[in-house]
């Protein structure tokens, strides 16, 4: 059985940092799913003004997720479908049925918290350098919160340092049945 964890929160909160760290963490059958909407704008930025962006960005998030959590192994995305529903709330787009459906396949959420990291709103490499980067953080991280209420989603606020994240995240990694198993399949082999 799969099990599937995301780390959510605002801009430039470690979300990237954490789950790099995590790949090098060297464990059993975690697989991470590096953020969609980062690596499809990159790709192709004129993307950023289509009205269908959010659907683009669900669809190939509900893809990814779905390849690898096909087997036994633990997914671990750096943001989700909760981003794009929040990030759809910031700018009234619509919030599709499938996407609040899709928000309860998540087995772990862990929410970030902005004021560990700080920023200064500058030096951002988005295409709208005239937007408040300070007050589009606040509102996005407002914007999680609300999703994660509205729908009565369980989540656990995630602090500290990078190093600390890591520590509390691997720990509780290591709890999953799927990677208990795997310790113990190991275990047998010796």
């Amino acid at each position: 059985m799969a099990v599937k964890i995301l780390l959510t929160g605002t801009i430039h909160v470690g979300k990237t940092a954490l789950l790099n760290a995590l790949e090098t963490a060297e464990l059993p059958n975690v697989l991470t799913i590096p953020e969609v909407a980062r690596e499809i704008l990159s790709k192709n930025p004129e993307l950023e003004k289509d009205p269908n962006l959010q659907d683009i960005l669900f669809t190939e998030q509900v893809r990814r997720e779905k390849v690898v959590t096909s087997n036994d192994s633990i997914a671990i995305c750096d943001r989700g479908v909760l981003d794009i529903v929040a990030h759809s709330k910031l700018f009234n787009h619509e919030i599709k049925p499938e996407w609040l459906q899709w928000l309860r396949t998540y087995d772990l959420t862990f929410l970030l918290n902005k004021d560990d990291v700080p920023f200064s709103g500058e030096n951002r490499a988005f295409s709208d350098p005239g937007r408040d980067w300070i007050q589009f953080r606040n509102t996005l991280d407002d914007n999680i919160k609300l999703v994660l209420t509205e729908n009565n989603l369980r989540y656990q606020q995630l602090s500290g340092s990078i190093e600390s994240r890591l520590s509390y995240l691997t720990s509780r990694i290591r709890e999953t049945p799927v990677l208990r198993e795997s310790y113990e399949r190991r275990v047998e082999r010796i």
